[in-house]
């Protein structure tokens, strides 16, 4: 009970946090314009999925909500801090994120579906898939580039082999989750 309570105050903390984060950084202009519409939409689709597990009374709902708010955490420090310097952070993230987002439909498609793992998997695939179309949009009417590499204003990697490695990276998180995933009863 107290590890519940932990990662629901936990989890609301990092919720509320993303909307603090963004209107600091819009008012304070200290943020770039992509850290802050990344903060922003974090706190929409954070309020969005748990909403979503609170409604469908999912019942790892809150570790649930903990583990999505991280995954989201994670792609915004990366934003703001190590995309620029650190040449495998966003790959090391869209493989988490595929394992992430695996559990979460793992869980939800558990209790409504019966074949859990092939809907599981290509449910990923096109979340991973709407968060590219995400990237590409921001880059192109932001000016913003989140497609490709760039590390220490160097081109690293193309934004097409950036998009297609992010979502193989994802698949292959969603896959070796599946794997290893015991079933129960």
């Amino acid at each position: 009970m107290k590890r519940e309570k932990f990662y629901d105050i936990s989890g609301k903390v990092m919720l509320y946090g993303f909307l603090v984060l963004g209107i600091f950084l819009f008012i304070s202009d200290l943020g770039k314009r992509s850290s802050i519409v990344l903060s922003l939409v974090s706190f929409v689709f954070c309020g969005a999925i748990k909403w979503i597990l609170d409604d469908k009374k999912i019942k790892e709902r809150v570790f649930l909500f903990f583990l999505v708010d991280i995954g989201f955490w994670l792609g915004l420090l990366g934003e703001m801090f190590f995309y620029g310097t650190l040449r495998y952070y966003d790959k090391a993230l869209h493989i988490f994120v595929g394992v992430l987002l695996a559990e979460v439909l793992y869980q939800y498609y558990n209790e409504h579906l019966k074949l859990k793992k092939e809907a599981v998997f290509l449910s990923v695939l096109g979340l991973l898939a709407l968060w590219e179309i995400y990237e590409y949009l921001v880059s192109a009417y932001l000016g913003y580039p989140m497609q490709g590499v760039i590390i220490n204003g160097t081109w690293v990697m193309s934004a097409i082999d950036d998009t297609m490695t992010d979502l193989i990276l994802g698949s292959i998180g969603a896959v070796l989750f599946l794997i290893f995933r015991k079933e129960k009863g």
